[in-house]
């Protein structure tokens, strides 16, 4: 059952970001919060009618997303996305440290 902490923890932010993103989704009518008869301090969230048709509709749009872009990533050999992945993850270390010694400067 999912309560802010497992939440925070499966996505690696903190139990206040997943407080407030769930008091909006609450107020928007997509989530509810309930609690255990036998524990009424923690707090858990399920979907509402209206959250589940929004996940659906949101898992139908990845699934045509990720075959219209399997289409493009299928042009390329696995050894040239290899190449490309390679590149990307040194140019983000490289920025990474870029960033690092600006924000050094501004001490």
């Amino acid at each position: 059952m999912p309560n802010v902490t497992k939440i925070a923890n499966r996505l690696k932010v903190t139990r206040g970001a997943i407080s407030r993103m769930a008091k909006k989704q609450i107020s928007q009518g997509l989530v509810e919060s309930y609690s255990l008869e036998g524990n009424k301090k923690e707090i858990y969230f399920r979907l509402t009618k209206k959250g589940e048709e929004l996940f659906n509709e949101h898992k139908q749009r990845h699934k045509m997303w990720e075959k219209r872009d399997s289409e493009f990533f299928n042009k390329y050999s696995e050894d040239k996305l290899s190449e490309i992945c390679t590149f990307f993850e040194e140019f983000n270390g490289y920025l990474g440290e870029q960033i690092k010694i600006l924000s050094e400067e501004k001490r």
